[in-house]
């Protein structure tokens, strides 16, 4: 069995609906009905940490295709890492893509929490993407079209691993393509604070609980 760690959005936390909303009741109902809205939950002998990744309807549509996760396939994807600081390192690349064009934060900067936690993969039956002879190309920065050609050659994997393209030191990532590879439970889940500065474009984070304090800023991706 392996551990290894993810970044998510906070689940069950209301602090938005709070943020636009005039009291507790109503946040509740509005969370009540933003959630009647998404998919219906599947696998629910499992955490909705883990199970959430696998909600999305199949195929894939083209707005939820990601690396190995082509649109028009009918599997959904887990991803993780091996280390807190290669998961720190893929969710601050889509963090700061997302902020690219943002100018007016208030005070010049963003602020707020996220969910780490720690998860295991059970399954001894792991393909690993580093031995490829076209592993480079495979896991281009910018073009997913090999990423999706590959998985797409290769439709039985219920568990990758491929080095991350955007830790600076390579470390390894993990795709679970089937939960029943997974453990039910989570283990360590804590809140990760971020703050997000405008003028540096540098995202901090930090977290007691995984004992990590680190700064990314967009010129690691470049």
């Amino acid at each position: 069995m392996r551990q290894a760690y993810r970044v998510t959005q906070n689940q069950g936390d209301n602090a938005y609906a709070e943020s636009v909303t005039s009291s507790s009741s109503r946040a509740r109902e509005l969370e009540r009905v933003l959630e009647s809205t998404k998919p219906a939950m599947p696998y629910k002998d499992w955490d909705i940490l883990i199970a959430t990744p696998f909600r999305y309807p199949l195929p894939i549509a083209s707005e939820f295709s990601a690396r190995f996760r082509p649109a028009g396939t009918m599997r959904n994807v887990l991803y993780c890492s091996q280390e807190m600081e290669t998961a720190l390192y893929e969710f601050a690349y889509h963090f700061l893509r997302q902020r690219t064009h943002l100018k007016d934060l208030d005070a010049g900067k963003d602020m707020g929490q996220r969910t780490a936690f720690c998860l295991s993969i059970k399954s001894g039956k792991i393909k690993d993407l580093s031995k490829h002879r076209e592993c480079r190309k495979i896991m281009s920065r910018t073009d997913y079209a090999p990423s999706h050609a590959y998985i797409l050659r290769n439709s039985g994997i219920k568990v990758l691993r491929y080095p991350s393209c955007r830790d600076p030191k390579a470390r390894s990532n993990y795709a679970v393509f089937d939960i029943r590879s997974l453990g039910r439970s989570v283990s360590e889940p804590t809140y990760l604070h971020f703050i997000y500065r405008t003028n540096t474009q540098e995202v901090r984070f930090w977290s007691a609980g995984f004992s990590v304090d680190m700064t990314v800023s967009r010129s690691n991706f470049e």
